[in-house]
């Protein structure tokens, strides 16, 4: 009965309230960095995860700054084997 599970789980991030579900969008950027630093609050991560799968926005805002970071990243480990 997994799939049970996971609509129960969507089905309780629906019902978040509307102000944490706004904040993923009025900072696309800033959430989608906690995110990948791993900075995002537990409590948040679920929710933020079933945004992605709503929201192209966010989820293309998570794709752009996944490259950046792994651009800044390739950028440094080549800066130091220079």
């Amino acid at each position: 009965y997994p799939r049970a599970s996971m609509i129960g789980r969507e089905l309780a991030i629906l019902a978040l309230p509307m102000s944490q579900k706004i904040a993923f969008h009025s900072d696309a950027e800033g959430a989608a960095e906690e995110y990948l630093m791993k900075r995002m609050p537990a409590d948040q991560i679920q929710a933020y995860e079933f945004h992605l799968r709503c929201c192209p926005t966010c989820a293309n805002e998570l794709e752009v700054t996944r490259a950046f970071m792994e651009a800044v990243q390739w950028a440094a480990a080549e800066e130091m084997n220079s």
